[in-house]
């Protein structure tokens, strides 16, 4: 009873899948994806990877095949799913694995609805993109360095003006590693 009260009033969705059938859905899953326990069980009777983005079920099989193949008890995957209104939610489920010999007879899993999270990264990767095709086109001397004096960001300008092709061959190195002395000081 103290189960089912966690299990009902937590923002994570959990469900759960005996022997390929979905025999439980929390309140919160059914809210995250739009079905019904009963919606999700009739799902389960015919193919559920119909209902992972196409773009992610070549990613999902193999990973599923790799922990289940290892019987690993526990483990994570990130993917996209449909949801009834036909959009596609990005969802992290934390997966427990029950097994009978070498088949998996039952999954407990946790689902978190991380759209929002993969956006903001997706965000983040671009801008980032953005930002170092600036850096890299300012025709001045662009670079960063650690505490200890060593370059971690080099322009092409700068990678030139050291006398380098790519960035990788002046990254980790200080002034007096890449020039003689007279031009480091």
């Amino acid at each position: 009873e103290r189960y089912r009260f966690i299990a009902e009033n937590t923002s994570d969705g959990i469900f759960v899948i005996e022997n390929t059938k979905i025999i439980y859905t929390s309140p919160s899953f059914q809210k995250m994806f739009g079905f019904s326990f009963e919606e999700s069980y009739k799902q389960s009777e015919g193919d559920l990877l119909d209902y992972v983005h196409p773009e992610d079920v070549e990613n999902f099989r193999k990973n599923m095949n790799y922990y289940t193949g290892l019987k690993y008890d526990n483990f994570s995957l990130q993917y996209r799913t449909l949801h009834k209104n036909g959009h596609y939610i990005w969802r992290e489920d934390t997966i427990t694995a029950f097994y009978d010999g070498d088949r998996v007879f039952r999954f407990i899993c946790v689902v978190r609805n991380i759209s929002e999270r993969v956006k903001v990264e997706q965000e983040l990767i671009e801008e980032r993109r953005l930002l170092r095709a600036i850096i890299d086109n300012i025709p001045v001397n662009v670079y960063v360095k650690d505490n200890s004096f060593k370059k971690v960001l080099s322009n092409k300008t700068d990678v030139q003006f050291a006398g380098f092709q790519d960035e990788k061959s002046v990254l980790g190195k200080t002034d007096f590693e890449i020039f003689n002395n007279e031009t480091a000081k």
